[in-house]
């Protein structure tokens, strides 16, 4: 299995009760699905696969800092096709996984900060899994300062996984 680096933003409470892998549609970020389908097999835990598709800005709510998203210029039309492929996306990975699970599929649209930290809340026990996107060569950049942020400001235990 691969390394994992354990690091909490949270009080563990000692039981998990679900398990929560945040992708968002890259193959580095699915180096965290084996990680966290064991992890809910350990636990006997629940199995969330959340993507929250990041909504595009206009000029007046577009952030003053940090890098701007990368779907500028989406209508509602095409937001919700890309909200639909990420669904679609979710499902499948899910169905990869093992029929010994159970499992849910959470996509959403907005800040994915805000949205992964919504399913945090709204499950019970949770463990968040994700991937760092950081590497030697790139220290910093959007995926890394999200998982940075979900470290520091999270409300759970969170598993760190290092990219391939």
């Amino acid at each position: 299995m691969k390394s994992v680096s354990v690091m909490s933003g949270g009080e563990p409470s000692g039981t998990v009760l679900t398990v929560i892998v945040a992708l968002d549609g890259t193959p580095a970020a699915e180096v965290a699905l084996p990680v966290a389908a064991a992890e809910a097999r350990a636990h006997g835990a629940t199995l969330v696969l959340v993507r929250i598709v990041p909504q595009p800005f206009s000029p007046m709510t577009r952030p003053q800092h940090g890098p701007t998203p990368p779907v500028d210029g989406l209508d509602d039309g095409m937001l919700e096709e890309t909200r639909q492929e990420a669904r679609n996306y979710l499902e499948e990975a899910g169905r990869r996984l093992a029929a010994d699970l159970k499992a849910e599929v959470v996509c959403e649209s907005g800040d994915p900060f805000t949205g992964i930290l919504v399913e945090v809340r709204r499950h019970p026990a949770p463990m968040l899994v994700m991937t760092s996107h950081a590497t030697a060569a790139r220290p910093l950049g959007p995926h890394s300062e999200l998982a940075r942020r979900l470290l520091t400001e999270g409300l759970s235990p969170t598993l760190l996984v290092p990219p391939a």
